[in-house]
């Protein structure tokens, strides 16, 4: 994994989501019609959004500016999406070709 040192420096301060990035990458991408049932959002490890049959949950209400340090994309439960500052740290989403109807369902 090549990390950035910001990436790094954030990591480094919390081992289990480490181990949970680590264990991530290396799992296969979803298939590109996968189509998750339950989706959750989750700043800086809080759950703030959830998605399950295309019903949206807000779970936490966050600052409209609110910069978490990580987020964290679960696709059924298995970590799919992790940015940290916009940089993708955990990608298994780049073959899904519905991602966006997925993370914005109408």
């Amino acid at each position: 994994m090549n990390l950035s040192f910001q990436a790094l420096a954030v990591l480094t301060k919390e081992p289990e989501i480490l181990a949970e990035v680590t264990e991530a990458n290396n799992q296969l991408p979803f298939a590109p019609d996968y189509q998750p049932t339950h989706i959750q959002i989750r700043f800086d490890d809080i759950p703030c959004l959830e998605v399950v049959d295309g019903v949206a949950t807000v779970l936490v209400n966050c600052p409209v500016n609110y910069k978490p340090p990580f987020t964290a994309f679960y696709f059924d439960h298995s970590l799919a999406l992790f940015l940290i500052n916009g940089e993708a740290i955990v990608d298994r989403t780049h073959a899904m070709a519905n991602l966006d109807l997925q993370l914005n369902p109408t």
